[in-house]
């Protein structure tokens, strides 16, 4: 855990990876470390966890955590306590303790996020068939071709959104403003 009151002239993110990458959190060569960190001038707040912790301490979970246990005692002005609670739920999830069915409210913070499965049979049939219509339409090759390239359009269009919420550098991260 580290706070600061700010940042600058670095993001949230630059410093919080330089800071991980130079304290070397976790056990070396495992890359096991989490560390939440506290710009309380800037108002944000991030977790960074190291390759070691992804299958325990994911980007949804670590959402969660800030969206549903810090952020709010933040808010009630809880300082002290939005902290321990935050790292109390980071170290129970770490030690194999699931978090609690998410609260419905109509506040989803995740509102612009895209809930796509691509191995849906809904979506897998529906391109399967179009892929048949467009060979019977121009022909064995060029009809492979054409339904082939678009196959790979959606693809690619779907695939970007979920490269952008994966973190960039050498761990995965939540960031959030208080």
């Amino acid at each position: 855990m580290l706070i600061v009151p700010t940042t600058a002239p670095e993001s949230i993110e630059q410093y919080s990876i330089r800071v991980a990458e130079a304290s070397k959190i976790g056990r070396k060569k495992i890359d096991d470390g989490a560390l939440l960190v506290v710009a309380k001038n800037d108002r944000k707040l991030r977790i960074e966890v190291g390759y070691g912790l992804e299958g325990a301490l994911t980007d949804a979970t670590a959402s969660r955590i800030i969206d549903e246990i810090i952020v709010p005692k933040f808010r009630s002005g809880d300082f002290a306590g939005g902290i321990s609670a935050g790292v109390a739920r980071i170290v129970a999830v770490i030690d194999g303790e699931k978090l609690p069915a998410p609260v419905a409210n109509g506040n989803n913070h995740n509102s612009g996020s895209l809930n796509f499965d691509p191995l849906n049979p809904f979506f897998i049939i529906p391109v399967l068939l179009f892929g048949g219509l467009i060979r019977s339409l121009l022909g064995r090759l060029i009809g492979s071709v054409a339904s082939g390239g678009l196959v790979a359009l959606i693809a690619w269009y779907f695939l970007r959104f979920t490269a952008r919420s994966r973190a960039r550098g050498r761990h995965r991260h939540h960031l959030c403003d208080v």
